[in-house]
């Protein structure tokens, strides 16, 4: 039987019509708080990862951004992340990118979270976060997707919002706001900067390496799926890497002007100063490494 098609548009429509429901299923106690994104995002490392993130509305204003703490129904045909199936439920808990302490952050999630974690779902640890997850197969219609993960959906909501509950309460007038928080913003380091950026004026998000889902899409708009490493077309979107020219560690900045496609083998073999792998000799696209299982129930 074929696979029926995954595209961003018919998950929109799904998840859009999902949100109300799971509101309903979880009671209006934490269906209150529930705010969902009105579109499906594509994976900032991998863009052939499509997924759709909901999350608690207070989050800004105690200054966790949504997408550190964030509920999600991921869709990873490439298997990046996931490792037998093609689909999962994941409560995600980034604890590095916060306004508050990474270490006193990951040891309340350790401690209140992991054991919140529902049956049928496996609690995972990695040095950046945490999350809760329960991978799956769907082989039905797209529409069909959000009745049958509504129920497991409401069941891993409704075991860990509580824990989020009570770390935002314990948060609460303590959050820096407005002005402060720009100020904490601009007053950060740029995490592992090498030296030539120090003196660099500008944008902040153009002297960090990573590169948003936004700009890679510009990136690909401007250049087309043509790798400029080696000139060939990439045609599997797992091995799609946005390269910076003047590479970042010389001083390069993550701005439109200084990024390119390339496959994921040629950037890492000029990366590492090596010469750029033919096609026909390349293996497949290396997965995500990092994470580390612990069980679950």
């Amino acid at each position: 039987m074929k696979q029926p098609e995954i595209t961003r548009e018919n998950l929109i429509i799904e998840f859009n019509k999902l949100l109300p429901r799971l509101k309903a299923e979880v009671g209006p106690e934490i269906g209150q708080w529930l705010q969902g994104r009105r579109t499906v995002a594509r994976h900032g490392t991998c863009s052939a990862v499509l997924y759709w993130p909901f999350w608690d509305s207070r989050q800004r204003s105690l200054g966790v951004d949504p997408v550190y703490f964030t509920y999600a129904v991921s869709y990873d045909p490439v298997r990046f992340e996931l490792t037998g199936h093609d689909w999962a439920l994941v409560l995600h808990l980034n604890t590095v990118r916060s306004y508050y302490g990474t270490f006193e952050l990951r040891e309340f999630l350790a401690r209140e979270m992991k054991p919140a974690t529902p049956r049928g779902f496996e609690w995972q640890e990695h040095p950046r976060q945490f999350r809760v997850i329960r991978e799956f197969d769907h082989a039905g219609p797209v529409s069909e997707l959000g009745e049958a993960i509504l129920k497991p959906l409401a069941r891993l909501v409704t075991a860990t919002h509580p824990v989020l509950d009570k770390l935002f309460k314990e948060l609460e007038g303590t959050a820096a706001t407005g002005t402060a928080r720009q100020q904490i913003i601009a007053g950060r380091k740029v995490p592992n900067a090498p030296a030539s950026h120090a003196d660099r004026p500008g944008d902040k998000k153009a002297m960090n390496r990573g590169i948003s889902g936004r700009l890679r899409d510009q990136v690909v708009a401007r250049h087309g799926m043509v790798c400029h490493l080696c000139q060939q077309a990439i045609t599997d979107p797992a091995e799609l890497h946005i390269d910076h020219v003047v590479p970042w560690a010389e001083g390069g900045l993550t701005q439109l002007d200084n990024l390119r496609p390339s496959h994921q083998q040629c950037n890492l073999s000029k990366g590492a100063g090596g010469k750029v792998i033919p096609p026909e000799q390349r293996s497949p696209a290396r997965k995500r490494i990092g994470w580390k299982k612990n069980g679950g129930r």
